[in-house]
């Protein structure tokens, strides 16, 4: 629960709701009174993504997350999460935000998986931004310009369920500033 809150901003974590993963899923650790709820995202078995949605996140991103963390759990591969992805999406088992709104990720402890160099990576606190079916073109960004001006904002997960990401001050982690998360966590 403490790192799925560390993705809030600290006026909102008192209230918010918590998501944790159990033994066949995601199931709500604890009851939020302000309309956010905060879960670790696990959308690679590998990765770990704590993140806090808005009101509207909570009610169309959230339930995503749900089925792909049972997914994982049933042993499911990537290929056919995504599938079943796109298939609740078309059917509209799955909405899309409905009004722009703001995921927090602000804890120091994003780790996510790094398939290029087949390890954890790592990714500094940063908001993000629904942004349904907009595309890193539409506004003016590319890897060759993200890579020559960090900090500039760029559409993730394009499709659907996007967002536009505005990256923080990329400050490392410190050590102990979450006494009961693993040490491969916080390192």
């Amino acid at each position: 629960m403490e790192l799925a809150l560390s993705a809030a901003p600290a006026h909102l974590r008192e209230e918010a709701a918590v998501w944790v993963m159990a033994e066949d899923g995601y199931a709500l650790g604890r009851e939020g009174s302000n309309g956010f709820a905060c879960i670790v995202n696990r959308d690679d078995p590998r990765s770990i993504k704590p993140t806090c949605f808005d009101p509207e996140g909570a009610e169309t991103m959230v339930p995503r997350i749900e089925l792909v963390g049972r997914m994982l759990l049933d042993g499911a591969s990537m290929d056919e999460i995504g599938e079943r992805l796109e298939s609740a999406f078309a059917s509209g088992e799955f909405i899309r935000p409905r009004r722009a709104g703001v995921a927090y990720m602000l804890s120091r402890h994003n780790r996510p998986w790094d398939s290029g160099a087949g390890r954890l990576g790592r990714f500094p606190p940063h908001v993000m931004i629904y942004a349904p079916d907009v595309t890193n073109e539409d506004i003016g960004i590319d890897h060759q310009v993200l890579r020559g001006t960090p900090g500039l904002p760029f559409v993730g997960y394009e499709g659907p369920h996007g967002f536009i990401i505005l990256v923080d001050d990329n400050l490392p982690s410190g050590e102990g500033d979450l006494s009961s998360c693993p040490a491969w966590i916080v390192e």
